[in-house]
């Protein structure tokens, strides 16, 4: 289902309602970009890039809507299991409390079930940065709960998730209204990854259990679990590949291609391209162009140039093919003569091979008038020739005589 090529993609019509490419990036943005903040307030997290590159593998397939669903369900613990394949032990380690009670929890849409909302889970040191850095990773099933968390910033904030510190049993400071705020503390949250790192100690007086090795935060937020680049909401609309060929064809035979436009000027067609393209070759079986006189303005008669018999077909190759003789004409020459019919796109020439037989026409139609000329004459001479035998008589036989003897 992967696209080798990188590609700019405009996914509006392929996640469904809400869905832009913006969001998508959201998602998909290539990591290590550089990023001239590390707060949450910073254009890390709007991502500015308009077009961004992105692999199709990358994209979510559901659609999420700009507001969060409100029909969330509170899983029980074998149903966390269950879903995310973890053992009760790992939940465990999720887990937070106020005055002794469990606060951690784990909601599903129904709506939308591959929408997860993610309450007060405690994290714990990430491996390679265990001072700084910290996520939900499982240490048995290596199950990572917050990676592809759904953007702050998606849906107008809609979705934004709260960060708050926690004491060293996993207690939520200040009975959780110990909140982490981007104005105080510089921290980088990786969406995709689900790895809260921070640029800075939590040293500040007003913090009475700053976030460190012992104190890992706890994150409350909504993520992903659905499928990538499957565009499931819209099979019709998917390339597909097939395995071990360099095949790509759309999922739905009856879908409709269009470039360089967002409207279709034909429901027949199958390929509807708004502007120029370059094909090197081409096989076809019919070739037609649209020439209703409901499309054409400003008609007017067309003069035949003199020599345009004078045009010599050639032989010759592309310089960037060789081996390839071709025949054909000479752009430059056809263009002395009717210009009509040569193009220039980036500096080089084009023939319209196709308009050429409509530059016989009047050839062969003065060709015929002549004809019929030269038969009107022809028949001419036939009559006048028959009319001089008649008027002549039948010639004389070879050694006929007459009274006086030979002639």
């Amino acid at each position: 289902m992967a696209v080798p090529n990188p590609m700019t993609l405009d996914t509006t019509n392929w996640l469904g309602p809400g869905f832009t490419t913006n969001n998508a990036a959201a998602f998909a943005i290539k990591k290590g970009m550089a990023r001239g903040n590390t707060s949450l307030t910073a254009t890390y997290y709007q991502e500015p890039i308009a077009t961004p590159t992105v692999f199709r593998d990358w994209i979510p397939s559901g659609s999420v809507p700009l507001t969060p669903p409100t029909d969330f369900v509170t899983l029980t613990e074998e149903q966390v299991i269950t879903a995310f394949g973890v053992t009760k032990a790992e939940v465990d380690s999720w887990q937070t409390t106020v005055n002794g009670d469990n606060v951690c929890s784990i909601q599903q849409s129904t709506a939308y079930p591959y929408l997860y909302k993610v309450n007060n889970c405690r994290l714990t040191p990430f491996t390679s940065n265990p001072l700084a850095s910290f996520w939900a990773m499982t240490f048995t099933t290596k199950i990572n709960l917050l990676k592809s968390t759904i953007p702050f910033t998606y849906g107008n904030g809609g979705y934004r998730g709260v960060i708050t510190r926690t004491g060293l049993s996993g207690e939520l400071s200040n009975g959780g209204l110990d909140v982490v705020f981007a104005q105080d503390l510089a921290f980088v949250f990786d969406y995709d990854t689900g790895i809260f790192t921070l640029y800075m100690e939590d040293n500040s007086v007003t913090v009475s259990s700053p976030i460190t090795i012992l104190t890992p935060p706890a994150m409350s937020c909504y993520i992903y679990k659905g499928t990538y680049g499957e565009f499931v909401e819209k099979p019709d609309l998917a390339w597909v590949s097939n395995p071990g060929t360099n095949v790509v064809y759309l999922q739905n035979p009856a879908a409709q291609v269009v470039m360089g436009t967002t409207t279709v000027s034909d429901p027949s067609l199958t390929l509807d391209v708004s502007g120029s393209a370059f094909i090197r070759d081409v096989v076809t079986q019919s070739l037609s162009t649209s020439s209703d006189r409901r499309l054409k303005e400003n008609i007017r008669p067309f003069t035949l140039p003199k020599g345009i018999l004078g045009l010599a077909p050639r032989l010759y190759n592309y310089i960037a093919r060789p081996g390839a003789t071709e025949l054909g004409l000479i752009a430059q020459e056809v263009e002395e003569l009717v210009p009509e019919l040569v193009k220039e796109t980036g500096g080089m020439k084009s023939l319209q091979y196709d308009r050429l037989g409509v530059l016989l026409l009047p050839i062969v139609k003065e060709q015929e008038e002549r004809i019929k000329e030269m038969e009107t004459e022809m028949a001419d001479l036939k009559e006048l020739v028959a009319a001089m035998l008649l008027k002549q008589g039948p010639p004389a036989r070879r050694g006929s005589t007459t009274r006086n003897g030979p002639r």
